[in-house]
């Protein structure tokens, strides 16, 4: 039988029956990728949503894009997220003014001003990733993304 936390769901994968994760009460880090060149344009893979069986969809509740390595850099990188079909999704296209730095971090998911982010689901199957519009002018700029949320339904 499946075994379920005392403060939390079990999330099996409805093809195998492994288990993909466990969710407690509230987010839960749902991947971790690095190597991303910030200096290049085009789209990352971070997550794909995995199949859990029923309607439950995926709902992103932070994205961090932090910075592993820079080298003089001149001209920060423009990012978006969101899934593959939709790269705005979750996060519109945005200059990342002042994160140029080993250690600094963005939520590419929070709004701006008084402008609210206003997010999306993400649907069993769903591939969420990353995009360079605007490459970093620098000799070196890397960095990695940690994603965060919840399956509701």
């Amino acid at each position: 039988g499946i075994k379920m936390a005392s403060r939390g769901v079990a999330l099996i994968d409805a093809t195998t029956g492994s288990l993909l994760m466990e969710q407690a009460n509230g987010p839960f880090l749902a991947a971790t990728i690095t190597g991303i060149n910030l200096k290049s344009t085009g789209a990352t893979t971070v997550w794909t949503v995995p199949s859990i069986g029923g309607s439950a969809a995926f709902w992103p509740t932070c994205m961090l894009l932090y910075c592993t390595a820079s080298t003089s850099v001149t001209v920060v990188p423009t990012v978006r997220a969101g899934v593959s079909t939709s790269l705005t999704s979750l996060a519109a296209a945005r200059s990342l003014t002042g994160f140029n730095s080993v250690g600094q971090y963005v939520d590419l998911m929070e709004g701006t001003g008084t402008t609210p982010a206003v997010k999306s689901g993400c649907p069993q199957g769903s591939i969420i990733q990353i995009s360079v519009t605007v490459g970093a002018t620098a000799t070196t700029m890397d960095g990695g993304v940690s994603l965060f949320g919840y399956f509701i339904g």
